[in-house]
């Protein structure tokens, strides 16, 4: 069995609350014996040293109660943590307070005896311990099944939250998986093109586009902004290659940004969705424009310039990118699209805890 599934035994936890318990029913003690005898019913014959050690019983008292309470404290720690989840064993469970009131309630019976040598007191005393005690060792039973339920209820949720964490991360890491090869597959091609039409320009772009593709190839889910950048900035100068001065790009980041938590290859993708769907000649150059903005988003904006033949997409893209900033941020990406432009707005989530 792992150790981190018991029920833990509190021992601190325990001593505090046996020395409250003890209090409460010494202060209740005082209280009854200053009312009156009658409140206790002493008999008349009482010896007179009860008056004089009334004292010296209420902190012997005070200190039985108090071990007492922390024993049981203990002991039903141990038996719930081995009994808690069997419903057939709380009859013995019982069994075992009510046995261990009722030999405290002897002993200390035989206690009093000793010190006021009056056998008629004994059944009087003998009585009182027993129901004294008998209601600690319920209480504390009682406090224990309440603590362990508590610790099953903790269990229980961080189960969850590791089952949830798992559950995003192998989403996210299918995520991730889709866009590796979307993102090869589509360099592979403008690589074919470039191959046809400039074969010099080809090698540089090869070149390059192993120092890009090397980034795609990190395991990390999170990386600073800085790094996204440097990351497309470098898409960029790969896809300058391929359509010259057709084809520009606008950066205006904010400096306080560039420490923020960003999702690899998330701003990459923007650009490619607006290379894919948006014509690139010499009469409609495309300019996209990649800013921050004071509501602490990254846009990404382009000129709405349709293909004649529109491509269409293999289910990735936006959609993904979205389920990828719900998962790591809980916040969606925002797509904003009027009759001229198409916008594209990530969050910026200042996250200080972040280990790149």
């Amino acid at each position: 069995m792992n150790k981190n599934n018991l029920f833990p035994i509190k021992h601190r936890d325990n001593i505090f609350f046996s020395i409250f318990i003890a209090l409460i029913l010494n202060i209740f003690y005082i209280l009854i014996f200053f009312l009156g005898r009658s409140a206790i019913q002493i008999p008349v014959d009482v010896p007179g040293n009860y008056i004089k050690l009334n004292y010296g019983l209420f902190i012997f008292s005070f200190f039985a109660t108090a071990l007492y309470t922390y024993v049981m404290m203990t002991i039903n720690s141990l038996v719930i943590r081995k009994y808690g989840d069997k419903k057939r064993k709380t009859l013995k469970v019982l069994l075992i307070n009510i046995g261990a009131s009722l030999v405290l309630a002897i002993l200390l019976s035989h206690t009093h005896l000793l010190i006021f040598g009056e056998q008629t007191l004994l059944s009087r005393f003998l009585i009182g311990n027993l129901i004294r005690y008998l209601l600690i060792s319920l209480l504390t039973l009682f406090v224990c099944m309440l603590s362990f339920v508590s610790f099953k209820k903790q269990q229980i949720a961080i189960e969850y939250e590791k089952l949830s964490a798992e559950n995003i991360k192998t989403r996210y890491e299918a995520l991730k998986n889709q866009i590796d090869p979307h993102f090869l597959f589509n360099s592979l091609g403008t690589l074919k093109s470039l191959i046809r039409t400039d074969p010099e320009e080809a090698e540089n772009y090869v070149q390059k586009f192993s120092n890009v593709f090397r980034y795609t190839l990190q395991d990390k889910e999170l990386l600073p902004l800085q790094d996204e950048l440097d990351f497309t900035h470098a898409y960029c100068e790969l896809m300058k290659i391929r359509y010259g001065d057709n084809l520009r790009f606008n950066f205006d980041i904010d400096e306080k940004y560039l420490n923020y938590p960003s999702i690899p290859i998330s701003i990459q993708t923007l650009i490619e969705n607006a290379i894919k769907h948006n014509m690139i000649t010499q009469k409609s150059n495309l300019t996209i424009n990649i800013y921050t903005t004071v509501d602490d988003r990254l846009c990404v904006s382009n000129i709405i310039q349709p293909k004649k033949m529109k491509e269409h997409g293999v289910g990735i893209g936006l959609k993904n990118l979205n389920e990828r900033y719900l998962l790591k941020f809980k916040k969606p990406i925002t797509i904003r699209q009027s009759d001229n432009k198409f916008t594209v707005l990530l969050p910026l989530v200042k996250n200080e805890n972040t280990n790149y």
